[in-house]
C-alpha cells in the first residue's frame, strides 16, 4: 500500500537529523536552566529555529512530520532508535579525544 506523503513530509534523514540536533539542543538547556530559567527558555528557541533554517524547513514542516510518524509508532521508534545510536557514537568519538 502507498503511504500519501505530503510534500511537507520531510524525508527520514533529514527528519532524523534533525531529532538528534533538537535532543542536543534540550540536553543545554537541561544542563543551562537552573542557573537562568529565562534565558535558557531563549536559547533553546533560538537553538530550534537554527536548526529549522540549517535544514530550510518550517516548524509546522516539522510538526507535521512528527505526527505523520508517530502514526507509524514503530516507525517512530526506529528513528528514535537511529538518533540515539548517532549520539552515542558520537559521544564515543568525544571520549576517546
Amino acid at each position: 500500500s502507498t503511504v500519501n506523503i505530503s510534500k511537507n513530509i520531510l524525508s527520514e534523514t533529514v527528519f532524523t537529523n534533525i531529532i538528534k540536533e533538537i535532543h542536543l539542543a534540550e540536553a543545554v538547556f537541561e544542563l543551562q536552566k537552573n542557573k537562568d530559567v529565562k534565558e535558557a527558555e531563549n536559547k533553546l528557541k533560538k537553538s530550534y529555529q537554527d536548526i529549522y533554517n540549517r535544514y530550510q524547513v518550517s516548524e509546522e514542516d516539522f510538526k507535521e512530520t512528527l505526527s505523520f510518524y508517530s502514526r507509524n509508532p514503530e516507525k517512530l521508534e526506529q528513528i528514535y532508535a537511529h538518533v540515539l545510536e548517532i549520539l552515542n557514537n558520537e559521544n564515543s568519538k568525544l571520549d576517546q579525544r
